[in-house]
């Protein structure tokens, strides 16, 4: 319960500008703010794609909650992640990088991690993050 209010609490942050707007003119920081909210996005993401491929391939029960709250976490930490980054391989990357460790968990413990694997490394090439906004530079020597 804890986890779902930081959780939300971020998000507010996040989508209120208050995070993004101090580091609205760094686009170092902003890349790597936005890594780990892609990060974020990625791993709740990964936890309601579990819980969809462990019904269909691990024969056990469809749980709701966690693939609403994951999806619903997942679209709203994607969304930020998309506003913060300047390069869209920061963010690719994170998820990316999760598609990866779930293809190892699928080859060492359960096949349906293997699902999960595929559809991260799906979501790492067709979800858009192309920037919507370049860093803004700042000319000190203006006439």
């Amino acid at each position: 319960m804890e986890v779902f209010f930081a959780f939300t609490l971020l998000l507010i942050a996040l989508h209120l500008g208050g995070i993004s707007g101090i580091i609205k003119y760094l686009s170092g920081v902003r890349n790597g703010a936005g890594l780990l909210v892609g990060f974020v996005s990625a791993y709740v993401f990964s936890i309601a794609l579990d819980n969809i491929w462990v019904h269909f391939i691990g024969g056990e029960s469809l749980v709701i909650v966690p693939i609403v709250a994951g999806v619903a976490y997942g679209v709203g930490f994607y969304f930020a992640a998309r506003k913060l980054v300047t390069k869209a391989i920061a963010a690719r990357s994170a998820y990316f990088s999760v598609g990866l460790l779930a293809l190892f968990a699928g080859f060492v413990g359960h096949r349906h991690n293997l699902a999960v694997a595929a559809s991260m490394l799906l979501l790492s090439i067709f979800l858009p993050f192309e920037t919507q906004i370049d860093s803004t530079r700042i000319s000190i020597g203006q006439n």
